[in-house]
């Protein structure tokens, strides 16, 4: 249900992903202001005529009857989605908090858990922009909206939490605002072409030995922070030759926290180089107009396939290096 639940993701932000925008950082787009009343226009010298300026669409209100009905609807749909992925058959009459700190030794799932809601956020946070973008609004109000949807339902998934799992807990909840805000801003500035993140399932080993217990959970899964090489050289104006085709990224991945004892247990953080598999398909001639074709873009550039990336982890429980390996 997990991976369900991920895919489930991947193919909301292909339905309404679009071309990036490059743009320099400001907290509000040239020319505009935050919307909260759907005010318009730029500011003049004192006694300048206005410019002339090319006629545009009126600029959508930020809280417009059309967003608010959208927005109340997707969160909505989070807790009936919760229950029917996570916490069906919870006692509901029993709420907790846990304090599962973050990513230590003792830590719940060795951290992984963290690092699983910041890459979702971001990519649910990437994709909310776009989407609020196409409804009109104005890259800054775009990203406001997708910021505050993609908080607010992190905070209703932890209060679902509260009942099921080791309780609510607020690291879960900041980590996903920070994923949200992540990758609302790299949607705003039109950064996908050369930074991204991504989650992957790695095959399931024995930890245990050959009659020990064999992971799973958080434990056949990898999470990725992507340098595109196309992209860098692109924006640097260089030749890149096949290195288009490869990614730099920085791993994270704890190993055995739901089934082995403490001293077999595992947290890895790695470095690896990896295919570029959309810039594979745009060298072959794959283009994106139609929608199957932007879901194939948008599964490879939010999925980490297995066997695409070989690298090194660095396990802090035994401080000791593994590799080259393709994820463990």
């Amino acid at each position: 249900m997990r991976t369900l639940s991920r895919t489930l993701v991947v193919l909301f932000c292909a339905a309404v992903a679009r071309p990036a925008k490059a743009g320099d950082y400001r907290l509000f787009a040239p020319g505009e202001d935050f919307g909260w009343f759907g005010r318009t226009g730029t500011a003049t010298a004192a006694g300048a005529a206005p410019a002339a300026a090319p006629a545009a669409r009126p600029k959508r209100k930020l809280f417009d009857p059309r967003t608010v009905r959208i927005s109340l609807a997707m969160l909505a749909a989070v807790p009936v989605a919760g229950y029917a992925i996570w916490w069906h058959g919870n006692d509901f009459t029993h709420f907790k908090f846990n304090h599962e700190h973050w990513f230590g030794r003792d830590t719940y799932a060795g951290g992984a858990d963290k690092a699983s809601h910041f890459v979702e956020s971001t990519i649910v946070g990437h994709g909310m922009e776009r989407f609020y973008e196409r409804l009109g609004h104005s890259p800054s109000d775009a990203r406001w909206l997708a910021m505050g949807v993609v908080s607010l339902g992190g905070l209703i998934v932890e209060a679902g939490d509260g009942f099921k799992y080791g309780g609510a807990s607020w690291e879960d909840a900041a980590t996903n605002v920070l994923g949200g805000v992540v990758g609302a801003e790299i949607a705003y500035r039109g950064w996908d072409d050369f930074v991204g993140f991504r989650f992957g399932v790695v095959p399931s080993k024995n930890r245990g030995g050959e009659t020990g217990p064999r992971v799973e959970h958080y434990s056949q899964e990898i999470y990725t922070a992507d340098a595109k090489l196309a992209g860098i050289f692109r924006r640097a104006r260089a030749p890149s030759g096949p290195l288009r085709y490869v990614m730099l990224s920085a791993t994270y991945a704890s190993r055995g926290y739901r089934e082995l004892p403490p001293g077999l247990r595992e947290r890895d953080l790695g470095v690896e180089l990896g295919l570029n598999v959309p810039e594979i398909l745009r060298a072959a001639g794959l283009p994106d107009s139609k929608w199957w074709q932007s879901l194939v873009y948008a599964f490879f550039d939010y999925v980490r396939l297995p066997y695409t990336a070989i690298g090194y982890r660095y396990d802090f429980n035994h401080r000791r290096w593994h590799g080259p390996d393709t994820g463990r």
